[in-house]
């Protein structure tokens, strides 16, 4: 038995060409770019590299982190801060209050203990 076989490439041609200077297109040569290779740099030279920023940026997100937990406690503290001083501001006034009613109260005594505070004021003086 015998078979036909037929072999096809798989491989599509290949074009090959220069780039030439178009005739109805003037270049300068100055304006050319000269293309530099860089150093061959390796795969630990890379990682340390990496490493490097990767050091960077996270001093500076740790640092964003601190800041703002610092902003955090201090706006903590200054509203402690002023509740108190709204505290302390309150009992002045209701014993600034007291106070002139009391002075109140011996200038114009009106109710019969009014009366016995100043008797007894007076029999103390």
């Amino acid at each position: 038995q015998t078979c036909e076989t037929k072999s096809r490439s798989t491989e599509q041609l290949i074009e090959c060409g220069t780039q030439v200077q178009r005739l109805d297109e003037h270049k300068n040569e100055r304006d050319c770019i000269k293309i530099i290779p860089r150093p061959y740099v390796t795969y630990e030279q890379m990682l340390n590299t990496r490493f490097l920023y990767v050091q960077c940026i996270q001093r500076y997100v740790r640092g964003w982190i601190a800041r703002r937990q610092v902003m955090k406690i201090r706006c903590v503290v200054e509203k402690k801060q002023i509740e108190e001083e709204e505290e302390t501001e309150l009992t002045r006034k209701k014993m600034e209050e007291r106070k002139g009613k009391e002075i109140n109260r011996r200038f114009e005594p009106k109710y019969r203990q009014d009366f016995q505070v100043l008797y007894s004021e007076l029999d103390t003086w």
